[in-house]
């Protein structure tokens, strides 16, 4: 079994009491997903998983890592792999000593290959944004206000449910050539660097005098 784990789903409700909200999605090359039992509110001792800028930190990793073998070491005997990207909480002491207790092979993405090879940024999360909109969108005609932090679960659930279809599972996976194995899947044009451009010029500037003779 492969899983993917992303961070990159951020709600900001429209108005200016704007939140960040970290969701940790998951899903499995058996065509599953998994419960997101961390979900991330900025604040301090107001929620079960909160931290103070609402992001993803070492302690809350490391409890996701708990969470994710309880909800996979039923799946099979093999051992698992868990692809991931390289954030700080990701790649602690800490998280790779556990996880090796546990079974569980952590793959780090190389930088600046996201955008190729995590099939959650790559098909996922497009359509999760297009379905969350459309909750929240509804949610704020029917109040007339914006969506609250309470709302905020309930509202994800329905987004999140009609996203993660058996289909689009398959095809993050995919496209990524993560499962089945295809190097063939990103092309060399995804993996190039990008080119730095600059305009050249001169100093100090040559100005028109505003003085006219």
């Amino acid at each position: 079994m492969r899983t993917l784990a992303g961070q990159g789903v951020q709600h900001k409700q429209q108005d200016v009491e704007r939140e960040i909200v970290t969701v940790l999605e998951t899903i499995c090359a058996d065509d599953t997903y998994l419960r997101p039992t961390i979900i991330v509110f900025k604040g301090r001792n107001l929620l079960k998983n909160v931290a103070p800028n609402g992001y993803m930190d070492s302690e809350l990793a490391l409890k996701w890592l708990e969470d994710f073998d309880q909800q996979t070491k039923g799946k099979n005997d093999l051992r698992r792999v868990l692809i991931l990207d390289g954030h700080a909480s990701h790649t602690s002491l800490g998280f790779l000593n556990r996880a090796e207790e546990l079974g569980i092979h952590v793959v780090s993405y190389p930088p600046h290959t996201i955008h190729a090879l995590q099939g959650l940024d790559v098909v996922v999360f497009a359509s999760l944004k297009r379905h969350w909109q459309a909750v929240r969108d509804a949610r704020e005609q029917e109040t007339g206000l914006p969506v609250r932090k309470e709302d905020f679960i309930l509202l994800y659930s329905a987004a999140r449910t009609a996203t993660l279809t058996t289909q689009l599972i398959i095809e993050a996976f995919r496209k990524t050539g993560a499962y089945p194995v295809n190097r063939g899947a990103v092309s060399t044009e995804q993996m190039v660097p990008s080119t730095e451009t600059a305009h050249f010029t001169p100093f100090p500037a040559y100005l028109a005098s505003p003085v006219k003779a």
